[in-house]
């Protein structure tokens, strides 16, 4: 016969040391006067209760379902469209006094060139005529 000591902890008995019975066999009970503060014996848990412990809820992020992911793709995509549209204007108007002088001087070939290409026919002309 073993004697363990123990308390109630309001549903079950709880041993305050390690007992050696096995299920099913007989033990018997005193209840006695005194009273004493419980202690709690860390219950045998798995790996999954034990880093429970050091998990932080608020990182835990519900991954998103397939429509969200579209809905965020379109928007996103949309609004790199309007993004490329915003930045080109920009660039055409930092560009602008470039392309009016390079406009300017393709003009200005094309205008030589032309006079040039009309007496270059006049003189032609003179010359089948001769």
């Amino acid at each position: 016969m073993l004697a363990v000591q123990g308390y109630f902890d309001g549903i079950t008995i709880q041993p305050l040391e390690n007992i050696t019975a096995k299920p099913n066999q007989k033990v018997i009970i005193t209840i006695m006067d005194e009273f004493i503060e419980p202690t709690t014996i860390p219950a045998n848990r798995g790996i999954r209760g034990i880093l429970s412990s050091y998990a932080n809820p608020s990182l835990a992020e519900k991954e998103k379902g397939a429509w969200e992911k579209i809905t965020e793709g379109f928007a996103n995509s949309l609004s790199d469209i309007w993004q490329g549209i915003q930045n080109t204007t920009i660039g055409f108007i930092i560009y602008l006094p470039y392309l009016i002088l390079w406009g300017a001087i393709i003009l200005i070939c094309i205008l030589i060139g032309r006079k040039i290409y009309k007496k270059k026919n006049k003189i032609q002309k003179k010359e089948k005529e001769n």
